[in-house]
């Protein structure tokens, strides 16, 4: 287990990452991403932020507040519903068209509407929270392998807690994953979870053979799947009407009533994520041009490589609880996943939506 004060001790040395370094933020206009983009912004040294969401009124405001936190920072907020493949698509393009390399892709994006479909015909839940996070990663790939310092890729959602796929949840005899259930159900958790292991597996792979084979970028990225921890949560916040408005105070009193026994503080959870997101703990598979250029923060006393999601130290993907440690039941559950036909065909359903949304599946140069 990595302590609260190692963790600290890392967050500090981040000053001494090359300046200018760039990040991508994902759902940062409230919550955790928020809480974390703010302590990247303290720490970094003349960082450029780019953070994403809906809520324009949030979004100018925490500008502000970043500008306070770093002045010598540059930090963008860009408008933008992510349930949307096409509108992540431009998102990037805007990004791609502004900067070379990317340091950092933040994915926090998430949402309580569970009984709609978004235009593009993909269920809300599951295009929020994971289509838009694979399209981000796929579309900005080329921009992390050129990146020097620090390349990583960060998704927040149920990591260490990775179960066995229920037959109830395949359709077609196995061909097609049957994506019906919510994702913040919590029989769901451990399916959804695995789902996006997996799923960052087969980015981590792909891009790196695209990338390498042709004799592109410095190295490779590595991708660290996180659970948030027990912090408050402004549940039911994108959902309109009168019953969420009701469910929204019932929360909020339920939250206030337990506060005390709240295990994380939002600027402590904040602070976590920010070492997973920096730390030469999770750092990319062996194969940067130069030994641990793009690792990160280099790692402080007391504090190890970690192990991958194949049970391997420093094998570049990894799924870790909020205290930093790789679950051997998740091992144990992904390699049993893995030794079947559910492993690839994960991401053949993701490159079906995709093609299927926006005509193309993985370009280095869109």
């Amino acid at each position: 287990m990595v302590t609260l004060q190692q963790m600290r001790d890392s967050n500090a040395q981040i000053e001494r990452l090359p300046p200018g370094l760039v990040a991508v933020f994902v759902g940062a206009t409230r919550g955790l991403g928020e809480a974390t983009m703010k302590q990247f912004a303290r720490h970094a040294k003349q960082p450029r932020i780019y953070f994403i969401g809906r809520n324009c009124w949030a979004g100018n405001k925490i500008a502000r507040e970043l500008e306070q936190l770093n002045p010598s920072g540059q930090y963008l907020y860009i408008r933008a519903d992510v349930s949307l493949l096409r509108v992540v698509d431009k998102v990037c393009l805007e990004i791609r068209r502004r900067e070379n390399a990317v340091n950092l892709l933040f994915l926090n994006t998430s949402t309580m509407q569970d009984k709609t479909k978004t235009d593009e015909g993909l269920p809300y839940q599951l295009a929020v929270m994971y289509f838009s996070r694979l399209r981000f990663i796929t579309n900005l790939s080329s921009l992390l392998y050129s990146a020097t310092g620090l390349r990583r890729v960060v998704s927040i959602f149920a990591g260490a807690r990775e179960g066995w796929v229920y037959r109830s949840h395949w359709a077609d005899e196995g061909r097609e994953l049957h994506m019906s259930s919510s994702p913040c159900s919590l029989h769901a958790i451990p399916h959804y979870s695995s789902l996006m292991t997996l799923a960052l597996e087969a980015c981590a792979k792909r891009a790196a053979d695209e990338h390498l084979r042709a004799g592109l970028g410095n190295g490779l990225v590595s991708f660290v799947h996180t659970d948030p921890g027990e912090i408050p949560k402004n549940y039911w916040s994108d959902i309109p009407g009168v019953r969420a408005t009701v469910l929204r105070m019932i929360c909020r009193t339920v939250m206030w009533v337990m506060k005390n026994d709240l295990k994380l503080p939002m600027e402590e959870a904040g602070e976590r994520q920010l070492f997973f997101a920096t730390s030469r703990r999770f750092a990319p598979k062996e194969g940067s041009k130069d030994e641990h250029e793009g690792d990160g923060v280099p790692l402080v006393e007391g504090v190890t490589v970690a192990k991958g999601t194949d049970g391997i130290i420093g094998s570049g993907v990894y799924s870790v609880d909020v205290e930093g440690e790789t679950s051997e039941r998740t091992v144990s559950e992904l390699s049993e996943l893995k030794r079947g036909r559910f492993a690839p065909l994960v991401w053949e359903q993701v490159e079906r939506e995709f093609v299927a949304i926006t005509g193309g599946t993985f370009d280095m140069n869109t």
